[in-house]
């Protein structure tokens, strides 16, 4: 309460010195600075909050023996972006997108903080290698056996099926025939686009050998 009041005696005494309007203008002044100098201190304090959360994360996954220098790629990548979007703004003098993508093409490095980004996806995967090599047998034996189950699909889902009926049937679920022809013509048509979504690739491939093996020959003759 005393502080509010000294306040108000100091307004009074540099009204009654340098007039009302000298004092409105400098409040004006005060508070326009104020106002610059608030927004800068949150600005600043995001970015700082921002940096110490990346920082933390780094020193975790370094504790947990995780990759994590790509994540200093990732962050130069995006500012080297944020930087790259800026000079190209402040080059066009406008904020139109036809504009700043002619600025930016303009650039000399413009692709510059895309190849870092690019380096990042590298650095993490050779980093992460220690973890992922030693399972990588597993899973290609897994994802191949998926596949051709995938390509045997129109036979093995109904049969799949029917097992199921049966042992349902045996703990006492009433299915009728209806019910159960309905079902494993589901499961048959289920089979057939599971197995075309898993030919279709091989297929793609096959085809494109046969392609490039055939213009070989054509071009040799």
């Amino acid at each position: 309460m005393m502080q509010i009041i000294a306040i108000l005696l100091a307004l009074i005494l540099f009204v009654l010195l340098f007039g009302a309007d000298t004092v409105k203008s400098g409040l004006g002044v005060g508070l326009y600075i104020a106002l610059v100098l608030s927004v800068f201190l949150a600005v600043a304090a995001l970015f700082f909050g921002q940096v110490l959360v990346f920082l933390n994360g780094v020193d975790r996954a370094r504790e947990k023996g995780d990759a994590w220098r790509w994540k200093f790629l990732v962050a130069g990548g995006i500012v080297g972006i944020i930087a790259v979007y800026a000079v190209a703004v402040f080059d066009a003098g406008t904020f139109d997108l036809n504009a700043v993508k002619k600025s930016v093409l303009s650039l000399s490095y413009w692709w510059l903080p895309l190849a870092i980004l690019g380096l990042s996806l590298v650095t993490r995967i050779f980093e992460s290698a220690p973890k992922w090599v030693p399972a990588a047998p597993e899973a290609i034996r897994n994802f191949f056996i998926t596949w051709a189950h995938t390509l045997i699909a129109p036979v093995m889902a109904p049969i799949g099926r029917w097992t199921s009926i049966k042992e349902q049937r045996q703990a006492g679920a009433k299915i009728g025939f209806f019910s159960a022809a309905g079902s494993l013509s589901a499961s048959f048509l289920g089979g057939c686009l599971a197995c075309f979504f898993g030919a279709a690739p091989l297929v793609a491939i096959i085809a494109i050998l046969v392609e490039v093996i055939l213009k070989a020959v054509a071009a040799s003759q």
